[in-house]
């Protein structure tokens, strides 16, 4: 099964998730350092720099793609 970590800062729930035996398809954050912060944690995680308040719903539909 696979999630989409909005807000996702540096990472807590990708974590918890992973050891739950999710995989992360998208990581999407609007602060710069987070996001690093995010790749260096998951680096075969897709992550994006994005303001959520403002993304259109088929905005997030096309980001996330057919996440297998």
């Amino acid at each position: 099964m696979k999630i989409v970590d909005l807000f996702c800062g540096c990472g807590g729930l990708s974590l918890g998730a992973h050891n739950a035996g999710f995989k992360t398809a998208l990581a999407i954050d609007v602060d710069p350092d987070l996001r690093s912060a995010y790749y260096r944690n998951f680096p075969d995680v897709d992550v994006k720099g994005s303001d959520l308040f403002e993304l259109e719903t088929d905005q997030l539909s096309e980001m996330t793609g057919n996440a297998d």
